[in-house]
């Protein structure tokens, strides 16, 4: 976040923003596709779990956003490449420890974007390989959620913004929320011996609940006591605000 707020600082001073703002778009976008492929994913999963029939709607969706995601990563990364104020090059975004930017933190772009790819590979792949590969493939996808979110939060321009980490904060209470749900459902219990109607599986709903009040949360908390700390920081270059404030 540190070197978020330095490059927010002097970048409007020396290159034209245009593709500096469509490479927030395309990450942001990216961000919030993912967390939307996430939730509907496991949303899924435990729908099946707890013996809920889950609409085709939802079921549609979850492919749409997958690929949606890789789209808007694509422009991201593309966007990048044209900005010519931090020269990235193709390599940067195949091969780690040699960043023209925040090494740490792009590193972990990387990473996530490898793993989003092995996720839409096997997704397309799905009939064509063993179930249980599948399954272990899609298990990566909680390890990129985290990478992204990492990687967003460190490297992103808009972490300085009160708005952002809230959406982090929200987005990553939403997933937690899930994955703490999936691990403590029995599966044993999945069959229940009567069929259901097609709705919103409870746990979708519980998700948004509590993201949304997560989010609420964090901006909540931004702006009453970090707004002035990072206006001081940008402005005077000191350090201990933000270093506070990524604590």
């Amino acid at each position: 976040m540190v070197f978020a707020a330095l490059m927010a600082s002097t970048a409007s001073a020396s290159a034209d923003p245009f593709w500096w703002y469509m490479t927030r778009t395309f990450a942001i976008g990216s961000y919030v596709s993912l967390t939307i492929a996430v939730v509907l994913g496991l949303t899924r999963s435990l729908a099946r779990t707890n013996g809920e029939r889950v609409s085709w709607l939802i079921e549609e969706l979850h492919i749409i956003v997958s690929v949606l995601t890789g789209v808007l990563v694509l422009g991201h990364l593309t966007t990048l490449l044209i900005d010519p104020f931090i020269p990235f090059q193709i390599s940067n975004f195949f091969i780690p420890l040699s960043q023209p930017y925040s090494t740490f933190a792009v590193d972990l772009g990387v990473l996530s974007f490898y793993g989003m790819g092995a996720l839409l590979l096997s997704s397309w792949a799905k009939r064509r390989i063993p179930y249980g590969l599948w399954r272990t493939i899609h298990y990566v996808s909680f390890a990129t959620f985290i990478l992204v979110t990492i990687h967003g939060w460190v490297a992103g321009s808009d972490s300085v913004a009160n708005w952002m980490p809230a959406v982090y904060f929200g987005s990553s209470a939403a997933v937690g929320t899930l994955v703490a749900m999936r691990a403590f459902t029995d599966p044993r219990q999945r069959y229940r011996g009567v069929a259901e109607p097609e709705s919103i599986p409870s746990s979708l709903v519980v998700a948004m609940i509590i993201g949304g009040i997560s989010a609420f949360a964090m901006l909540l908390i931004e702006n009453v006591f970090f707004t002035s700390a990072s206006s001081t920081a940008v402005q005077t270059g000191a350090i201990l605000p933000l270093l506070l404030r990524a604590w």
